[in-house]
């Protein structure tokens, strides 16, 4: 073998290849799908105290100071890993590769598939959030802006459709039944087929991303982001200002919302219901995604894999230390 990656969470992975790293004399790559304090402090179901904290940090700071390299998944979760790198005295270096998405799941046609009908018809305008509903993206501001909406303008109102699939918490189930005496039509439904998925992203008139405004989210780009992407339809984003921001701002029709501000989230939903109304939409846009394809993204991986692999052998030969037995090959990179 030539390298050691650690993925997580669950974090326990990391504590298991650093011991191997230390073990094996081999490189070791933590692979940060989530930020280990950020899942700490918000995950469902999460022991939380002093005593926690403090192990929680010591077992991090123990995987951190045997590893080579820190990978994450924004730019601003780099940066949170390496300061903690620094702060443990680990060497280690801190980069990020993006979540994406397959093409070969997302078929792509001139014009959007049709609407399933879910009881409410398939003419008001259609704004789907597929996943989980919980407190780290909760739709809290969302519905605060409907009943805003319903308020204010009752006639635009009454043309929109939420359509949420996938689990909700009790929370967020009490949340949205602030809707039931508006005009707007709700449609709730459980997890479904990863198929069923994409068809209800791609008929949709626009995708809503969630994100709570709490200390240190803006640095969270939800893996669903990249699916958003691949549909190709409008965004309509209610999170605070950070990474999922810049990576989507200059996407057709995207709407950016700080979770905050409810007027805004209003004004900026009438604003995407009457374009519906007025038939304009992005269906001819250019989708410039490319950079999010998992394709590329496995090419920056094994770049990076490879360049851990040499910095092994440099080092080695600097030090005549021998190397532990491998197997021949190098990873391949993608063009």
């Amino acid at each position: 073998h030539d390298v050691i990656i650690a993925t997580g969470p669950p974090f326990s992975s990391l504590l298991l290849g650093a011991r191997l790293a230390r073990q094996t004399g081999l490189p070791l790559v933590l692979d940060y799908r989530d930020e280990w304090s950020i899942s700490n402090a918000y995950w469902e179901n999460k022991q939380q105290g002093r005593f926690a904290n403090w192990m929680q940090t010591r077992q991090q700071n123990r995987a951190v100071r045997a590893a080579d390299v820190l990978l994450a998944t924004t730019p601003s979760s780099a940066k949170s890993v390496a300061n903690t790198a620094a702060a443990c005295g680990s060497r280690a270096r801190s980069t990020y590769i993006y979540n994406g998405f397959d093409p070969a799941d997302f078929p792509q046609s001139a014009t959007p598939p049709a609407k399933q009908d879910f009881g409410n018809g398939t003419d008001r305008f259609r704004l789907a959030f597929i996943g989980t509903l919980w407190n780290l993206n909760s739709i809290e501001p969302l519905v605060e802006a409907i009943v805003q909406l319903a308020n204010t303008q009752p006639q635009l109102c009454e043309q929109l459709e939420l359509l949420l699939a996938g689990r909700r918490t009790g929370d967020q189930e009490a949340i949205l039944q602030r809707l039931d005496g508006t005009p707007c039509a709700v449609t709730q439904l459980p997890f479904v087929a990863h198929a069923e998925a994409v068809q209800m992203m791609q008929s949709a008139d626009a995708l809503l991303m969630l994100n709570t405004d709490l200390p240190h989210t803006q640095r969270i780009i939800n893996a669903k982001t990249f699916e958003y992407m691949a549909a190709r339809r409008p965004m309509f984003v209610v999170a605070p200002e950070g990474d999922v921001w810049d990576v989507v701002r200059n996407l057709p029709g995207t709407m950016l919302c700080p979770p905050g501000n409810v007027a805004q989230i209003s004004d900026n939903l009438a604003l995407m219901i009457e374009q519906f109304r007025c038939g304009i939409d992005h269906n001819d846009a250019l989708w410039d995604i490319d950079a999010f394809h998992r394709r590329t993204l496995a090419g920056q991986l094994a770049k990076l894999l490879n360049h851990v692999c040499e910095q092994r052998v440099d080092r080695s030969a600097r030090t005549n230390e021998p190397l532990p037995k491998k197997s021949p090959g190098r990873i391949q990179e993608e063009n």
